[in-house]
């Protein structure tokens, strides 16, 4: 059988799946950390950090126009 007709098994398919996104995260949080060393307060590429601490802060705090909590 050709190597391009294989299928893979489970955990290789899972791997593979999740292959580009663990790319593209790394790559952002290199990207991240090398803008933040030169400029501190850079908003274009937050740290990763920062960026679940506001989309905590987001989800989880008071609607401005209810002031009531979203969930």
């Amino acid at each position: 059988m050709r190597l391009i007709n294989k299928k893979p098994g489970p955990a290789l398919a899972i791997f593979l799946s999740t292959l580009p996104f663990l790319v593209i995260f790394v790559a952002y949080a290199i990207a991240s950390h090398l803008r933040l060393l030169e400029n501190p307060s850079d908003k274009l590429l937050p740290s990763p950090a920062k960026v679940l601490e506001t989309a905590q802060r987001l989800l989880t705090g008071p609607v401005q126009r209810a002031n009531s909590a979203v969930a």
